[in-house]
């Protein structure tokens, strides 16, 4: 049977008990707490001097998460000017749902919205690309999606590319990388200016996303949408199952392996 917890902050019923530090938070302050931390990241990309902001917007969980974050805090602090951009990479029976639900939320917060089509970009969809081989669907989309990005966020002026990747994603592409050994992506730090690309800046990048996730919930920004068909077979599947067991074993696993790249980042840096 499960324990009974009150919100350490006012006593309520808690929604949410943190993993690491056993905190219990009701509703009303867990979506404190969420927007605190994510508002000073903002704050720290405001600084940094990043103002023309293209959220990439899917439409699932935690690119909605994204875009309600950004919308609450234009209402106390508007320095940004932000359009959201989706991708429509033309996936049978996935990607419309998740472009209905992109252009509703979009239009609650009355964000500018432009959405790119791999057809319009590449000449063909993904279910073109990948007809002979369904395997490698991943591979190949992440890159084509990258690319659309970057021509989308050069068309609208973009300074930066805020997208939705949370701790766990953040988490598990440092280890693919380790596990490929390409040296090269765990080096890159996405935010540094480099001619020719626009940066990309991860606001949700040290959120689990189990926070992210009940956040949309809690919010109203979260919406039921099919899976994608191509993602059971990604590695990335099996990077994920690896780490959410260690995380459950040894709380705080996910944040080490950030830092451990962060300080590859200072490391390159200083040398």
């Amino acid at each position: 049977m499960c324990a009974f917890h009150h919100c350490d902050v006012c006593g309520l019923a808690h929604v949410f008990t943190s993993h690491d530090n056993k905190r219990h938070l009701c509703s009303s302050h867990f979506i404190s707490d969420i927007e605190s931390r994510v508002f000073n990241e903002f704050s720290r990309l405001s600084v940094a001097g990043y103002k023309r902001v293209i959220i990439a917007f899917s439409g699932g969980k935690d690119s909605s998460a994204l875009l309600e974050l950004f919308a609450r805090y234009q209402k106390i602090n508007p320095v940004f000017s932000i359009t959201a951009l989706t991708i429509d990479e033309g996936i049978m029976g996935y990607r419309d749902a998740c472009i209905e639900a992109a252009v509703t939320l979009a239009n609650k917060h009355a964000f500018e919205h432009t959405i790119l089509s791999f057809s319009n970009l590449f000449s063909k969809t993904l279910d073109d690309a990948v007809k002979n081989n369904c395997g490698r669907a991943c591979a190949i989309c992440g890159p084509m999606r990258r690319k659309a990005l970057e021509e989308g966020a050069g068309l609208l002026g973009a300074d930066s590319v805020a997208t939705g990747h949370c701790l766990d994603d953040e988490a598990q592409s440092i280890l693919m990388n380790i596990l490929r050994g390409d040296g090269q992506k765990l080096m890159r730090n996405p935010e540094k200016k480099r001619e020719g690309l626009i940066p990309r800046v991860k606001p949700l990048r040290l959120l689990h996303e189990r926070e992210v996730t009940l956040y949309a919930m809690l919010t109203g920004s979260y919406s039921i949408l099919p899976p994608c068909p191509y993602a059971a077979s990604a590695v990335r599947n099996e990077v994920r199952s690896l780490l959410n067991s260690l995380e459950y074993k040894h709380p705080g696993s996910l944040l080490r392996l950030i830092r451990f790249q962060e300080s590859l980042w200072s490391n390159r840096i200083k040398n």
